[in-house]
């Protein structure tokens, strides 16, 4: 189940991140950013989670 999960994650990630650089227009590169911020947040915290329920 973990690992299922990761795989969707990683794909949502991956896709955004294209989404944003093929339809992001001027802004673009700030969308970027803020969506890898935001990625990196949600990756830590739930991270965090699985790693003090085990």
């Amino acid at each position: 189940m973990k690992t299922n999960l990761m795989q969707v994650i990683a794909g949502t990630v991956g896709a955004g991140t294209v989404l944003i650089l093929t339809k992001g227009g001027d802004y673009k590169w700030l969308f970027l950013a803020v969506f890898a911020v935001t990625s990196f947040i949600f990756g830590y915290f739930f991270y965090n989670n699985e790693k003090e329920s085990d």
